[in-house]
């Protein structure tokens, strides 16, 4: 082999190496303790619009496993696919009412996957949640879920274990907000 057919091998290695596969995250299924929750919550409300926070909308467009990132099955926007998961658990509870003039809209704060620990690894999501009526203001808070599992130094055990577990990140923050004892105030009349 010549020296440059040699250093062009070990550059398309190096490349191959380094690049990330990219594929789309599960959808959101819908949580039944969630909706189960939910029906403790006052009148149906609308849910609006879920953005990723300012400044951070290049951090937060994907997810990261290793080598592997996964892109929002929801309009390439993770803010797009809490907005859905929200909705979803709600639906699942009749608590939607896209009339409604109480208006509940996100904004995504930080959003993590961790799958590189041979030990354990960790999901963070951030979203701070507001509910308006009108002008008025009725819940305004930013809330975190955390999740951490054991982890696998193979990588296809240890990278789809991170994204469903992601996924439970996401049900555990929507199921905070419906446990809110001011986020259930905020939805009665």
């Amino acid at each position: 082999m010549t020296a440059i057919a040699c250093r062009a091998g070990i550059a398309m290695l190096a490349a191959s190496m380094t690049s990330a596969c990219v594929s789309v995250a599960p959808a959101y299924p819908v949580s039944i303790t969630n909706a189960t929750a939910a029906h403790a919550l006052g009148a149906p409300i609308k849910v609006g619009a879920f953005v990723p926070a300012p400044g951070k909308e290049a951090d937060l467009k994907g997810l990261r496993a290793r080598a592997q990132v996964y892109a929002s099955p929801t309009n390439d926007s993770y803010a797009e696919y809490i907005a859905v998961a929200v909705r979803s658990d709600l639906a699942a509870a009749g608590k939607v009412d896209d009339a409604s003039p109480r208006v509940l809209t996100g904004s995504l704060e930080a959003n993590d996957v961790s799958a590189g620990s041979l030990v354990t690894n960790t999901a963070t999501v951030v979203v701070r949640f507001k509910l308006a009526d009108g002008q008025r203001t009725r819940y305004d808070r930013t809330l975190t879920a955390t999740d951490e599992w054991e982890s696998s130094a193979l990588g296809a055990i240890a990278i789809p274990r991170a994204i469903q577990r992601y996924v439970t990140t996401v049900q555990k923050l929507v199921g905070m907000l419906f446990a809110d004892p001011d986020f259930i105030a905020a939805t009665r009349p």
